[in-house]
């Protein structure tokens, strides 16, 4: 087994971990950007088409 597979396996596994963060944080913004658009209909009664 040579060290070489090990350090491009660990970089592989870094990436997919860098990834999983970044989805992860899109999916956060998603929630948040939803919430808000739902409270601020609810609060205008205004239909969600208008803040888009």
């Amino acid at each position: 087994m040579s060290h070489s597979r090990v350090r491009r396996a660990g970089s592989r596994v870094s990436a997919v971990a860098a990834a999983e963060v970044r989805v992860r944080g899109m999916l956060r913004w998603l929630a948040r950007a939803v919430e808000e658009s739902r409270d601020s209909s609810v609060t205008r009664h205004a239909p969600s088409a208008a803040n888009v």
